[in-house]
């Protein structure tokens, strides 16, 4: 039997912002960071179907989560471009290097970017003093590398399940 592609991005997607939506709702140490459980939805699609699928899960995420979590445009501003630069670098991670990462390694570098867009599109639009706050940049980052290996282990773990891999064939 054929799985439909649309099929299966609607029902990742629709994971990935449920996920988003709960996210917001978990109180965090550090303002502005999340553990990422948004993103093991499209890295399983990065790793087990192809780069415009993945995509396309990312796009539903970036503009759904924003719309059912309120305040569209400031979080639309933050999350979208911080989206797209984890994804091009999960993907050049993911696709080109192989041979010398895990999806731990992906989790990690694409919750880092993720992390250094939003800080920067924040230090030009809305908090220009951002940048010199080192001490909150640093802690920022150490914990985005951590929920990068949390969803790393966690996409490990799905796409290591014989069954997923057997479903993803049929797409």
């Amino acid at each position: 039997m054929k799985i439909n592609k649309g099929v299966l991005i609607g029902l990742l997607g629709a994971v990935s912002v449920v996920l988003g939506v709960i996210e917001n709702f978990i109180p965090m140490p550090v303002p502005a960071i999340r553990l990422g459980l948004a993103n093991v939805p499209v890295m399983i699609a990065l790793y087990l179907t192809s780069a415009r699928t993945a995509f396309a899960i990312l796009i539903l995420k970036s503009f759904l989560v924003p719309v059912f979590s309120g305040n569209l445009y400031f979080k639309l501003s933050l999350s979208l471009p911080a989206n797209l630069g984890a994804f091009v670098v999960m993907f050049i991670v993911i696709k080109f290097l192989d041979k010398y990462s895990t999806p731990i390694s992906a989790g990690v570098v694409g919750a880092v970017v993720h992390m250094v867009v939003q800080i920067a599109v924040a230090g030009k639009f809305y908090v220009p003093w951002l940048w010199a706050a080192h001490q909150l940049i640093g802690i920022m980052l150490f914990v985005s590398a951590v929920t990068g290996v949390l969803t790393g282990l966690l996409t490990e773990r799905i796409i290591n399940r014989p069954i997923f891999n057997e479903i993803f064939k049929r797409i």
